[in-house]
C-alpha cells in the first residue's frame, strides 16, 4: 500500500516564463507512471531542502503523460521551483482534493467562468478539457477574466486559440494604451477598464448557465451580488484556496465550516457552503 505522505519524484520537461512573476513547470514522472487527475485538482510540489506546497495542476487532464504547474514567485520555494530548468527533479504528492469529475454532465449544459488573478490558473485546464472534447459545440461557453494589468493576464497567447471556441471577456484596472494614438486621445483598447464585475453591466452574460468561479476570496461575494438571480446556488461551483499543508484533511490549517479544502474541495457548490454556514 502506497505511503500517501510519500512523494514521487518527477522531472522537469521544460520550463517558461508566463506573464508577470510567473513561470510554467512541465514535468513528467520519473518512473514513467502516468499522472491522472480531473480539472480542479491540486497537488502538493516540492524539493528536496525547500519543503512543499501546494499548486494548481494547470494542463489539460486528458494528458496524464506530462502535466503543468504554474508558479507565482511569492516566497523562496516557489522562486525555487520557478527557477529550474529541463532535467531537474522535483517532488510531488498527489493529485489531490476532488476536481471536476463530469463536466459533460454539468446542468445548465452552459458554462459561465469567472476568473480573478492568479487564481485563473484552474480556469486553464477546464477550458482546455472543454475544447479538446468539443463540449463547446453543445453549449454556450463564456469566460469572463478580471486582471490588474497587461502584464498580469495569464495565458494570453492561448487566450487567442480559445476565442475560437469560448466568449472570452477580459477587464483591467489598468488598461494599456498607445502612445500613438491620434490627437492625443487614448486609442481603444481591446480590453474593458474596470473591475470583473463591471463587465455584468456592458455585455450580455449568458445564463442560464452553470457558473465556475476561481479567485480571491472576495470576488465571491461580489460576483455573487452582482449576477443577482443568474446566480443558482446548485449550479454553481466555487474553488476555495485555503492555506493547506497536509494536503489530507488531517492537519486541519485549511478548515472552512465543516470542511476542509484540501480534502472535501477545493470544488464546492454554493450550495454546500450556504448550507453549512460559510460566510464569503
Amino acid at each position: 500500500m502506497q505511503n500517501v505522505y510519500l512523494p514521487k519524484i518527477a522531472k522537469v520537461m521544460d520550463s517558461y516564463n508566463e506573464a508577470d512573476n510567473s513561470a510554467v513547470l512541465t514535468l513528467r514522472m520519473k518512473d514513467g507512471s502516468r499522472f491522472n487527475f480531473h480539472a480542479g485538482q491540486f497537488a502538493m510540489v516540492g524539493y528536496p531542502g525547500w519543503g512543499e506546497a501546494p499548486f494548481d495542476i494547470c494542463s489539460s487532464p486528458l494528458n496524464s503523460k506530462e502535466f503543468q504547474f504554474c508558479i507565482r514567485q511569492v516566497g523562496s520555494l516557489s522562486e525555487k521551483l520557478a527557477g529550474l530548468k529541463k532535467g531537474d527533479e522535483v517532488t510531488v504528492r498527489g493529485p489531490l482534493g476532488n476536481g471536476f469529475k463530469a463536466l459533460e454532465d454539468l446542468e445548465p449544459k452552459n458554462i459561465l467562468f469567472l476568473g480573478g488573478g492568479c487564481g485563473f490558473v484552474t480556469v486553464r485546464p477546464i477550458i482546455k478539457y472543454i475544447i479538446e472534447k468539443g463540449l463547446y459545440k453543445d453549449r454556450k461557453v463564456q469566460l469572463l477574466y478580471g486582471a490588474r494589468a497587461e502584464e498580469n493576464i495569464l495565458f494570453k497567447e492561448e487566450q487567442k486559440e480559445w476565442k475560437k471556441y469560448v466568449d472570452v471577456q477580459i477587464a483591467l484596472e489598468a488598461p494599456p494604451f498607445s502612445a500613438k494614438a491620434s490627437k492625443g486621445r487614448p486609442k481603444k483598447s481591446k480590453y474593458h477598464k474596470g473591475m470583473i464585475t463591471d463587465l455584468f453591466k456592458k455585455i450580455e452574460i449568458v445564463s442560464p448557465a452553470s457558473v465556475i468561479m476561481c479567485g480571491p476570496p472576495i470576488m465571491y461575494r461580489f460576483c455573487i451580488q452582482g449576477l443577482g438571480d443568474k446566480i443558482k446556488p446548485e449550479a454553481t461551483y466555487l474553488l476555495m484556496e485555503r492555506r493547506m499543508h497536509c494536503g489530507l484533511g488531517v492537519c486541519q490549517h485549511c478548515a472552512i465550516g465543516p470542511y476542509y479544502v484540501c480534502k472535501d474541495g477545493p470544488v464546492f457548490t454554493l450550495e454546500m457552503l450556504q448550507m453549512a454556514g460559510v460566510q464569503l
